[in-house]
């Protein structure tokens, strides 16, 4: 009993701070239509979207560096110490970017601070993600491990409905020069107010066993990075390429979508904000139900079949999105894509942390998820921008599904 008290508080200790981190993290890829307004006025919105999806890629580049780091102090000095550092590095850039001034009040200054935040928030998501999904599987039986480590996911995509609904209600709530004016900034200074509860609660989280154990054994590597390159490099990049379509699904299918809806097919932004919090709603209710199966059927089995229902059906959804004007049938589109993405997102988490042993785990979990990470966005607004295709990101995803299907059927049998 007291071994369950303490999982659960676990699971939901870790998982607060995923909410809060993508939370704080994806506000800026939904205010994206406003940020390029404010910080990068020019005359073409696309273009102005593609700069501002530019600076949110800088972000996601920012995060190998942070996988470097903080992966190679997890391994040496806890689990535990980086995920509250990272909470600290995501929370402070976020409220700092509530305050920036835009382009007419300092003018090229105001992407340049605007960048420079953005690379603190990326350095912190470069752990976020590997120390939480760590941290629970190493509480975690073999038996349960898919089903736990499912919750990171939930808890980054429960973020990210946070932050796609609260964009909504704040857009629809506001006339739109009160929107441009200083509505946007509301939820980005909120953080001010997240970040301390979310610091006390990681504090009170005790270390998981199995680093306790090294410790304790005199197993700690001095210097894991060089090990891990050493020894595991096969599994690093046998972990990237099964992260590439875990990071399409989400940067593409739901960080973008509500630009997407926006900008390409010219949806009001609250409704475009709307159907996308509700696809996420769905797959957010998924996510932990396919964990459970992975931990039954195999996390090969819902890898291999949720990747291949998207490199089949990627490119017929995406058609439908743009042949479309119906918010029902675009909604259901969406629900599609979420469906396939779920089979993924619920099992990515164990599978990762299981191909890398335990002196090691930190830093190969957090290189392996990051150096993939974050391009969709910016990709799919160049391959509309090129193309004239308005379907034209579902390439981006049938290849990003190619690749990782290499990579999973080279998965052996996990769970």
């Amino acid at each position: 009993m007291k071994e369950k008290k303490l999982e659960t508080k676990v699971l939901i200790s870790s998982g607060i701070g995923s909410v809060m981190e993508m939370y704080d993290f994806s506000l800026y890829a939904y205010f994206a239509p406003i940020i390029a307004t404010l910080f990068f006025p020019v005359d073409n919105p696309l273009i102005s979207l593609i700069a501002t999806f530019g600076v949110f890629s800088i972000g996601y580049l920012m995060r190998p560096l942070g996988a470097l780091i903080f992966g190679h102090l997890g391994d040496i000095i806890g689990r535990k110490r980086m995920l509250i550092i990272s909470v600290l590095l995501m929370g402070i850039p976020t409220f700092l970017t509530g305050c920036l001034p835009n382009y007419d009040e300092i003018g090229i200054l105001a992407p340049i601070f605007l960048l420079l935040v953005r690379m603190l928030q990326g350095l912190s998501v470069g752990s976020e993600f590997a120390g939480a999904t760590v941290f629970i599987g190493e509480h975690a039986t073999n038996h349960t491990r898919g089903f736990l480590c499912s919750w990171v996911i939930f808890g980054i995509m429960l973020g990210l409905l946070i932050g796609s609904s609260s964009a909504a209600w704040v857009s629809s709530g506001l006339s739109h020069e009160a929107l441009l004016s200083w509505g946007w900034r509301v939820l980005f200074l909120l953080s001010i107010v997240i970040t301390p509860i979310a610091y006390y609660i990681r504090k009170s989280l005790p270390e998981t066993p199995i680093f306790l154990e090294l410790q304790r054994s005199n197993l700690l590597e001095k210097t894991p990075l060089k090990i891990l390159f050493k020894h595991h490099l096969s599994s690093i990049v046998n972990a990237a390429g099964i992260t590439w379509i875990c990071a399409a699904c989400v940067g593409l299918i739901f960080v973008y979508m509500s630009s997407y809806l926006t900008t390409v097919l010219h949806f009001h932004f609250s409704d475009a904000l709307i159907m996308n919090s509700l696809s996420m709603l769905f797959v957010i209710a998924l996510i932990p139900f396919m964990g459970a199966l992975s931990d039954r059927y195999g996390r090969k089995t819902l890898l291999f079949c949720g990747t291949l229902g998207l490199l089949i059906f990627g490119y017929p959804l995406f058609f439908w999105l743009t042949h479309t004007h119906s918010q029902i049938e675009i909604t259901l589109a969406l629900f599609c894509l979420g469906f396939f993405s779920s089979a993924i997102l619920g099992t990515f988490g164990a599978t990762i942390i299981e191909m890398f042993p335990s002196n090691v785990r930190y830093s190969g979990v957090a290189i392996s998820y990051n150096v993939m990470a974050g391009t969709g966005p910016l990709i799919a607004s160049f391959l509309i921008l090129v193309t004239n295709d308005p379907a034209s990101p579902s390439y981006y995803l049938l290849a990003t599904a190619l690749v990782s299907l290499f990579f999973i059927l080279r998965l052996k049998r996990l769970a």
